[in-house]
């Protein structure tokens, strides 16, 4: 197993703090791009502090989270056609959070290499796996080539 990003006693915290972040955005705002909003989100400040397990924001519940993404990133909803459930963006919260603790790899590369639209297009055949076996099946190195056709 590769070295994690923090302490695993954060990674529980971290991970339904994100997914449920993501689900509510897309219950709260029905017309988001998500793709959009969790792009920014993985490159904001407060996901770059929770990539090293800050205690601060690993424990906030999502409704926290979302409020000082906004306040902080000065930041407006992007406004499009919405095409995840609120399952798939719970889904996509955890995978993410998951990969990026297990690798250790910065959420701002993580998702450049697996954009939520192409990770999205792989849920029907992923979200019923084991997600340790998603996240430890494919190495960082092996995400851009794998997702390429998706």
């Amino acid at each position: 197993m590769p070295t994690p990003a923090y302490n695993r006693s954060y990674l529980g915290d971290i991970e339904i703090g994100q997914a449920s972040l993501f689900e509510r955005v897309v219950e709260n705002y029905p017309h988001v791009n998500i793709d959009q909003f969790i792009t920014d989100y993985m490159k904001c400040r407060i996901r770059m502090m929770l990539d090293e397990g800050w205690p601060r924001y690993a424990t906030n519940p999502s409704n926290e989270l979302l409020d000082a993404f906004i306040r902080q990133e000065n930041y407006t909803m992007p406004i499009d056609k919405c095409h995840m459930t609120p399952t798939m963006a719970y889904w996509a919260g955890m995978f993410y959070a998951k990969y990026q603790w297990y690798w250790n790899v910065p959420s701002a590369k993580l998702i450049d290499w697996l954009p939520s639209a192409k990770l999205g297009a792989r849920y029907p055949g992923m979200h019923d796996k084991s997600m340790w076996l998603l996240v430890e099946k494919f190495p960082p190195s092996e995400l851009p080539c794998y997702y390429e056709d998706a």
